[in-house]
């Protein structure tokens, strides 16, 4: 009897022993499709939206690059804010690598490189950045545009511009590339790809315009206010980008809402302090009898230093 039970006491550790086993390799087994099912689903995002990373991650590049080359900051909060405009800009292109996406994410990145080159220049040559404000300005275009034009040289063309061409090239060989698999994809969609169009990429995009209105109320609208007449800080605290969006929102509110002014006030504070100018000083008839030569500049650009006329 002793024996007998010895053997079954022996059988038992032993099956027990299988379990053990047998449970830790499920575990193991569990735990590797887990793996393998996350890295899936990554390598696919990350796949069905190379053009949207590589859109977002120029936009903010060549925001930093305007800076950094301008000597302006480079500062955390500009990044952050280039990051969230540059996410609403490529929303269009979420979970999408067709040649609308390549076609979209490379002509909107020329129109901002455009703009961002165009404010190089510009502040090049008269330490200001472009604003609406100075559609007036167009008059003088033949004036501004001599002096501009000798700041283009190849230089900052290919600071600005090579990126662009090489992602125009690096476009179309990840189209062609995807266009094989893009036909074979729609063909067998399966149901986590369209709940991920009905539901997830709805809710992504309004995940971002809330973002950016959260931004513009609770950060940029101050950083405009206290510093409406200075772009340079501007753009140093919320960037190019905001900066711009800005600046066309005050513009046209401008044009549809007048600013009253109370012309009977103005008058009569004028009356009130028109007495009280002081017409002299200590310098008043310092320069009696003496010839005086006047030299009066609205801007001086040091590029003009060593030019011969």
């Amino acid at each position: 009897m002793k024996t007998i039970e010895k053997q079954n006491v022996a059988k038992e550790k032993i099956e027990n022993n299988n379990n053990k086993v047998k449970i830790e390799k499920s575990n193991k087994l569990d735990k590797k499709r887990i793996f393998n099912n996350v890295k899936n689903v990554v390598l696919n995002v990350l796949k069905n939206n190379i053009a949207f990373i590589l859109g977002v991650l120029l936009i903010v590049y060549k925001a930093i690059l305007l800076n950094a080359i301008l000597k302006i900051e480079v500062k955390f909060e500009m990044i952050s804010y280039s990051f969230i405009v540059a996410l609403l800009l490529m929303c269009p292109i979420i979970n999408k690598k067709n040649k609308f996406a390549y076609l979209y994410m490379n002509i909107l990145y020329a129109i901002l490189n455009f703009i961002v080159y165009a404010n190089y220049l510009y502040y090049s040559y008269s330490t200001n950045f472009l604003s609406l404000y100075q559609i007036h300005n167009l008059q003088y275009t033949k004036e501004i545009g001599s002096g501009v034009l000798t700041l283009i040289n190849i230089k900052n063309i290919a600071i600005f511009w090579i990126d662009s061409i090489i992602v125009i090239i690096l476009s179309i060989f990840l189209y062609r590339k995807n266009k094989i698999t893009n036909v074979d994809e729609e063909n067998t969609e399966n149901t986590e790809k369209t709940k991920f169009k009905k539901f997830i990429k709805p809710i992504l995009i309004v995940i971002i315009i809330l973002l950016n209105i959260s931004t513009v109320k609770k950060h940029i609208d101050s950083i405009y206010y206290y510093n409406t007449f200075n772009k340079s800080m501007l753009v140093k605290n919320a960037s190019i980008y905001y900066y711009h969006y800005k600046d066309c929102l005050d513009y046209f509110s401008s044009l549809f809402v007048k600013e009253e002014v109370d012309e009977e006030k103005l008058k009569t504070s004028y009356e009130q302090n028109i007495n009280e100018k002081t017409t002299e000083t200590q310098y008043t008839g310092i320069a009696k009898d003496k010839n005086v030569i006047i030299v009066q500049m609205e801007s001086l650009n040091e590029y003009i230093i060593g030019k011969k006329v």
